[in-house]
């Protein structure tokens, strides 16, 4: 599923599911419909969005700054169960690794759990 940015131009980014996903779709046009027929709901969505902004922000921030073992090792505690249902090729990308390196992680980790 590819995205589209507020200026309505498509994404670099897409979304790929891997399972059974319910994905709610808008647009500028009900979003101002949205705001218009309920305005307190238009600083409660900003409140949120840059709630949403600070963490990834600081989730990108510690992606960038971790080795590519951190990375796995961080992903292996807070999400184990995609570890068993997510393919590895699939896994060694979002880790921005190769299967190959991924492979090596595992062993190596293996090893100190």
């Amino acid at each position: 599923m590819h995205l589209v940015t507020a200026k309505k131009t498509p994404s670099q980014q897409y979304l790929e599911c891997l399972e059974e996903t319910v994905a709610s779709v808008g647009s500028p046009e009900l979003e101002a419909e949205m705001f218009k027929k309920y305005p307190q709901s238009e600083s409660a969505t900003r409140i949120m969005a840059e709630i949403v902004m600070v963490n990834l922000q600081d989730n990108l921030t510690e992606f960038k700054m971790s080795s590519a073992e951190e990375r796995y090792l961080a992903l292996l505690k807070n999400r184990p169960e995609l570890l068993q249902r997510v393919p590895q090729h699939q896994i060694a990308s979002y880790l921005g690794i190769t299967p190959e390196s991924l492979s090596r992680i595992r062993k190596r980790t293996m090893s100190k759990i």
